[in-house]
C-alpha cells in the first residue's frame, strides 16, 4: 500500500506539473502592430492597429483609417510581424466603412493582401483570430 501510494502521488505530483505549464502559456502576451506602408511613410494614419498573441492565440483587430485610401483590388495592405504569422493561408471578411464588403487574403508569409472594390473613402475593417 504505502508503495502504491508514492506512485500515485509521484503521477499526481506530475501531471500537476504537465497542466501548470500548458496553463502557464496562456501567460504571455504579446503586443505588436501590422506593418503598413503608408503609415510607416506618413501618408495616412491608422485608427486600430493591433496585433495581440495571448499563448499561441493571435488576435488581429485593424481599422485602417485612411492609411489605404484609393487602394486597389489585390494590393498588399499590411505585413505580420514575425512571432505572429499565420501557419496556413487566411481568408477573412471586411468591409470598408459603410460601403461595400470585401476580403483581406492573410498569407503565411505575413503579407494581408486586399480583395474587393477601389477603396475611395472609407477605410477596411476587420478582426481575425488564429493559432500560431
Amino acid at each position: 500500500l504505502f508503495f502504491s501510494s508514492i506512485w500515485i502521488t509521484l503521477l499526481y505530483f506530475l501531471l500537476s506539473i504537465a497542466y501548470v505549464s500548458k496553463l502557464e502559456n496562456l501567460y504571455k502576451v504579446q503586443q505588436a502592430k501590422l506593418y503598413v506602408h503608408a503609415e510607416a511613410i506618413g501618408a495616412g494614419r491608422t485608427t486600430c492597429n493591433i496585433v495581440e498573441k495571448v499563448g499561441n492565440i493571435v488576435t488581429i483587430i485593424f481599422d485602417s483609417g485612411n492609411a489605404l485610401k484609393n487602394i486597389n483590388d489585390n494590393t498588399v495592405i499590411f505585413q505580420i510581424p514575425d512571432g505572429f504569422k499565420p501557419k496556413t493561408f487566411l481568408s477573412v471578411n471586411a468591409s470598408q466603412y459603410n460601403t461595400s464588403n470585401g476580403t483581406v487574403y492573410i498569407e503565411p508569409s505575413g503579407i494581408g493582401k486586399w480583395k474587393g472594390a477601389t477603396v475611395n473613402s472609407a477605410s477596411i475593417i476587420f478582426s481575425v483570430s488564429y493559432i500560431v
